[in-house]
């Protein structure tokens, strides 16, 4: 028996049973090891049912803006992949797409070296990922992230995870490019920004 089919037997009305079961079987198709994703179009795929669909379910989710905020999860889900990109490999969980290491001659067992000392590849690569992908995938949340929240009747919790969100992706992304893409230098780094920010001054 799904999970949506006994939810919803037992009364649980307030979610999209389809979107919870694609979430499922996200979980169960990309989030294992030896994971292999052949096409950059597969991947927009994966980033959307790991954490879109899970997005589109969250508690008082504007359904204004449903497809919107679709793409905002699979954003966030992106960014998530660029902080976790050391364990994750570790564990043998690759989420750049074949597609994606050919264009740049990267081998997948290459990855582990490169993630800790990275060549002139695995560098462009990641600004390919940071300057032309992750652009294209910010169009489909574009819609939401460009609404003025002051002017809206968005419930408040969607307001202090949106202003949260958009610094969160913007810290990523900057001490990964001052850090050289380096990963041991990227989590040293990051996580002392983040307590930085949210330890306060005694």
């Amino acid at each position: 028996e799904k999970v949506s089919e006994r939810l919803q037997r037992e009364g649980s009305t307030e979610i999209d049973f389809k979107t919870l079961d694609h979430y499922i079987a996200s979980i169960r198709r990309y989030i294992k090891p030896n994971l292999e994703i052949p096409t950059l179009e597969e991947f927009g795929h994966a980033l959307y049912g790991l954490s879109g669909t899970f997005f589109q379910e969250l508690p008082n989710a504007p359904r204004k803006y449903r497809d919107a905020v679709g793409g905002l999860g699979s954003l966030d889900q992106f960014y998530n992949n660029l902080r976790d990109v050391r364990e994750d490999v570790e564990r043998g969980i690759i989420y750049f797409p074949s597609e994606l290491l050919d264009m740049f001659k990267v081998g997948r067992d290459e990855l582990r070296q490169l993630i800790v000392n990275p060549d002139r590849r695995f560098v462009e690569m990641m600004q390919f990922l940071l300057e032309e992908y992750e652009p294209f995938l910010r169009q489909s949340a574009e819609p939401l992230l460009t609404t003025d929240l002051r002017e809206t009747d968005f419930p408040f919790s969607w307001k202090l995870m949106m202003g949260s969100l958009s610094e969160r992706y913007g810290r990523i992304r900057n001490v990964f490019e001052t850090n050289g893409y380096n990963s041991n230098s990227f989590s040293r780094n990051y996580w002392e920004a983040v307590r930085n920010r949210f330890t306060p001054d005694v």
